[in-house]
C-alpha cells in the first residue's frame, strides 16, 4: 500500500518536471481545451494565457490566439462548403465545376488543402459537377475536447482523438494560420 503511494508520488513528480521543462523551453506552448458553459450560456474553451476571447487582437508577444468558436465556425464551415445541396440526380446546384467549388474553399482553407477533399467526394459530368454519395470524413467534434498546440505566432495546430461508428476511434490534427486578419485551415492530418 505505502509502496504504490510512493510510486504515484513519484509518478506525479516526474510528469510536474517534465511539464516544467517543456513550458521553460517555450518553443511549443501546449494547452488543453475545456469546454465550459459562459455566462451567457455559449460554449467557450478556456485557452491558458488567452487575453482576449472575442478577437484576433496581437498579444504582446506578437502571438495570435484562436477562439474555440472560430475554431469551431472554420470548421463548420469546411463542412458546409464539401457537403453541397444536391438535386435528385445528385447534380450539385450551386457549382458547375470542382474548380468553382474549390474557389469556394478558399474562404475557410486553401486550394492545396481543398483539392483531394473535393476530388474525391467530387465528378464532373457532361458540364455539371456531382457528389459521389458516401459519408462525409472523420471530422471535428465541437463537443470533444482537443489540444491546441502553438506552432508559430501566427500558427495553431489543434490535436484532437474522435471515436465515431463508422471510423471507430481516429486522431484528426487542423493547423489554423492567421494571414490577412484571419484564421484559415491550412492543413488537416489524419496520423496512424
Amino acid at each position: 500500500m505505502i509502496d504504490q503511494m510512493i510510486r504515484k508520488s513519484i509518478h506525479a513528480l516526474i510528469i510536474a518536471f517534465v511539464l516544467f521543462l517543456v513550458f521553460q523551453l517555450n518553443e511549443l506552448h501546449f494547452t488543453s481545451a475545456n469546454d465550459s458553459i459562459g455566462e451567457e450560456g455559449s460554449q467557450q474553451t478556456h485557452v491558458e494565457d488567452l487575453n482576449d476571447k472575442t478577437s484576433n487582437q496581437e498579444s504582446d508577444s506578437n502571438q495570435y490566439n484562436i477562439t474555440h468558436m472560430e475554431i469551431v465556425k472554420l470548421t463548420d464551415e469546411f463542412m458546409n462548403i464539401l457537403v453541397q445541396d444536391i438535386d435528385e440526380e445528385y447534380r450539385v446546384v450551386h457549382f458547375d465545376t470542382k474548380e468553382e467549388l474549390v474557389r469556394k474553399f478558399e474562404e475557410v482553407t486553401t486550394q492545396e488543402v481543398a483539392f483531394p477533399y473535393v476530388d474525391y467526394y467530387y465528378n464532373e459530368e457532361a458540364g455539371s459537377l456531382y457528389i459521389v454519395p458516401t459519408e462525409t470524413p472523420p471530422w471535428f467534434m465541437e463537443e470533444n475536447d482537443y489540444d491546441i498546440v502553438q506552432l508559430d505566432e501566427n500558427q495553431i495546430k489543434i490535436i484532437q482523438e474522435n471515436q465515431s461508428v463508422l471510423y471507430g476511434n481516429y486522431i484528426i490534427e487542423i493547423v489554423f494560420t492567421h494571414h490577412n486578419d484571419k484564421w484559415k485551415i491550412t492543413e488537416i492530418l489524419y496520423p496512424a
